[in-house]
């Protein structure tokens, strides 16, 4: 069951400017790499329930933040989007990358750095590279151009 918008003014106060929730009736916070708060017994995430608290309405999609940090919960760092444009948002190296860098992998056979990207499903290939910073840069700038949800 959803906090209804009302419940959720009388039970916190937040700050569109700083992104913090302030308790007001049982709120607390876990640490975790999104931050939570407790209203009425129920545990929310901070970034959906500030959406609520400003517009009053829940989040039809994601949260993204925009700046990709997850526990900045200011206002205008949050937006309403389907997953796959808060997919392209993402900033970090995936686990398996060994280049150190998005979207660049390093080709044995070639001896060479090669930039890809996902362009609606699809692998595409965007150049091999001397070096994997010029191979980088490749893939931001395709990632900009084709990717809308990207904020970088």
């Amino acid at each position: 069951m959803s906090i209804s918008h009302s419940r959720l003014l009388e039970s916190l106060k937040y700050d569109p400017e700083t992104g913090e929730f302030s308790k007001r009736v049982g709120a607390e916070h876990k640490r975790t790499g999104y931050r939570y708060v407790m209203v009425d017994n129920v545990t929310y995430p901070e970034h959906r329930l500030a959406w609520f608290y400003m517009t009053g309405e829940w989040p039809s999609h994601d949260i993204d933040h925009i700046n990709g940090q997850k526990s900045d919960n200011r206002f205008s760092n949050l937006r309403d989007v389907p997953e796959t444009l808060n997919a392209q948002n993402e900033r970090r190296v995936r686990g398996n990358n060994k280049s150190g860098y998005m979207g660049v992998l390093f080709r044995k056979d070639r001896g060479k750095w090669e930039a890809q990207i996902r362009i609606n499903g699809k692998s595409k290939r965007l150049g091999s590279f001397t070096n994997p910073e010029d191979a980088h840069a490749a893939y931001l700038k395709a990632k900009r151009e084709h990717h809308p949800g990207f904020m970088l």
